[in-house]
């Protein structure tokens, strides 16, 4: 389901969030969720985030209650409606944990490398088999 409120948005965020999630990332909510091609997606008490990148790429950011299979099954739904509903067709991603790591690498997604960010060191990663070859 698509969430729209600011206020909903941020509050399941913070609720959510593990101790190493910068909930400080979401301080603009209200502009974030007025941009529509930004879609934010709860799946019972899990939150998907997919931040508008370009055209059919989306950032994407986990907030699980559940853990382990729950959230697999959570964000893989929220993956899959990016894709049938919203025109999904990359997702890229950052991370600093490894319970993270575990969970976007049983999603399908790829490390690619090391990045800093807001003077902070992640690993990017990518969902491998989304990015396409550009047509000559």
């Amino acid at each position: 389901m698509r969430v729209t409120d600011a206020n909903e948005l941020l509050a399941l965020s913070i609720k959510n969030a593990a101790p190493h999630q910068n909930i400080g990332q979401l301080e603009n909510v209200e502009e974030w969720v007025s941009d529509p091609r930004n879609v934010a997606l709860r799946f019972g008490g899990d939150l998907g985030l997919f931040e508008y990148v370009a055209p059919g790429v989306f950032e994407c950011h986990a907030f699980c209650r559940s853990r382990g299979g729950g959230a697999i099954r959570s964000i893989k739904a929220a993956l899959d409606a990016m894709r049938t509903e919203y025109g999904a067709k990359s997702f890229v991603g950052h991370t600093q944990n490894w319970g993270e790591r575990w969970l976007y690498r049983h999603l399908g997604f790829t490390p690619v490398r090391e990045v800093v960010r807001n003077g902070e060191k992640y690993t990017l990663i990518v969902q491998a088999g989304t990015l396409e070859a550009p047509k000559q």
